[in-house]
């Protein structure tokens, strides 16, 4: 028998609420706290269809900060009711074993905020600690603490929350390095919800020089039934014909299918110096008793003759020391949005945000040694460059 515990579940106010419908949208099934670098976290999905991953966000906020210390982005496809297993990647071997992927944003201490974003929607689903807040050394929880424990949800939560009142009655508690519970998760039998869609895209600015660019629709707990809306163009700057080729349509969800559907939209590339143009795409008009989640994208065109932002020249990425030891600094010609770091493999080992700055110093001294490429996204760029950690 599972020992029910109490735990401390309070995130921050600003953030969205979760979904209204049990078992509408994933949430966070078990965390593990072990010895060393054994830190796992798991994702369930409790919807009736297989939801892309793509779209969801791990932030991971350390020591009371109010900004996040790791930013993971997941990834691939995740099954009705199965789990996806994030683990730290210098973890133990037998861990390891149970990992879907391997994510440095697994680097808690029992004293650390976690938060699951829905990026499609723009919700925070779900999260352990309190953001901006330093415990000390642990939150405490009945019969132990989020320091040396695996945390399993219990069967009869079936959505996230950031309810403190809710969530401090759904977790059982484990020893630790238990990973016992891993690798899978039980729930009671979930009522039946309806489809909710949601229309995203992976950026907001487009350079003008794109080409074509991609929107997604989105669907989860699809049923026996087809789903459709519409997509249309309902505002903006930029002229249909002249800057961008769009065509207003209706996308259809064949029944049981959890498959997002790509739209494509062709940028035109002229030689006219102009102010940046936006674009709004509106998602409307659902059927078979569908919710819309996230109804509208707003585009923005990056002129590249010179009166929006344009892209110099012969721009150069500033990395230093490479190779590294623990800090690597990063500096670019523009305000740096994003960086990531991948492995040979192409895994994502590392995420972070910097808006509105053109330097970032990434901390970096639980990473293997080994060879790194380093991704950074700007306001208007995407730098790629190879480092090295000794």
């Amino acid at each position: 028998m599972k020992q029910a515990l109490t735990f401390l579940f309070l995130i921050s106010l600003s953030c969205s609420t979760a979904f209204s419908q049990p078992c509408s949208d994933l949430f966070i099934s078990e965390y593990v706290e072990g010895g060393s670098f054994n830190k796992a976290i798991e994702i369930y999905n409790p919807t009736t269809g297989t939801v892309q991953l793509d779209g969801y966000q791990l932030l991971l906020y350390s020591n009371g900060t109010t900004t996040a210390s790791f930013k993971f982005k997941l990834h691939g496809p995740l099954a009705s009711h199965d789990v996806f297993v994030i683990v730290h990647p210098q973890a133990d071997a037998t861990l390891l074993t149970l990992a879907d992927t391997t994510n440095i944003v697994c680097n808690w201490n029992g004293n650390d905020a976690i938060l699951l974003v829905n990026n499609n929607v723009g919700d925070t689903i779900d999260g352990i600690g309190v953001v901006g807040e330093d415990p000390g050394d642990e939150w405490p929880v009945s019969g132990g603490s989020t320091k040396d424990h695996s945390l399993v949800r219990t069967v009869e939560t079936q959505e996230g929350t950031i309810d403190w009142a809710i969530g401090s009655q759904q977790w059982y508690a484990y020893a630790q390095n238990d990973f016992s519970q891993l690798g899978f998760h039980d729930v009671n039998i979930c009522p039946v919800a309806n489809p909710e869609i949601a229309i995203s895209a992976d950026s907001s600015s487009i350079p003008e020089g794109i080409g074509t660019f991609s929107i997604k629709i989105n669907i989860l707990n699809p049923n026996a039934s087809a789903t459709t809306a519409q997509v249309k163009v309902t505002g903006g700057t930029a002229t249909q014909g002249t800057d961008y080729f769009f065509t207003d349509q209706t996308v259809t969800f064949p029944a049981g299918s959890g498959d997002p559907v790509i739209l494509t939209l062709t940028v035109v590339n002229d030689v006219i110096a102009e102010s940046d143009e936006t674009i709004e795409i509106s998602l409307q008009n659902a059927t078979n008793n569908a919710t819309i989640g996230a109804s509208l994208v707003t585009l923005k065109i990056i002129d590249d003759e010179g009166l929006g932002i344009a892209v110099a020249k012969n721009i150069v990425l500033t990395t230093y020391p490479n190779p590294f030891d623990n800090l690597l600094h990063v500096e670019s010609p523009f305000n740096i949005e994003e960086v990531s770091l991948h492995n040979v493999l192409g895994e994502n080992m590392l995420q972070r945000f910097s808006p509105d700055s053109k330097q970032i110093d990434l901390e970096l001294g639980q990473l293997p040694a080994g060879i790194y490429i380093l991704k950074v996204i700007s306001d208007h760029s995407m730098f790629l460059k190879r480092v090295v950690k000794n």
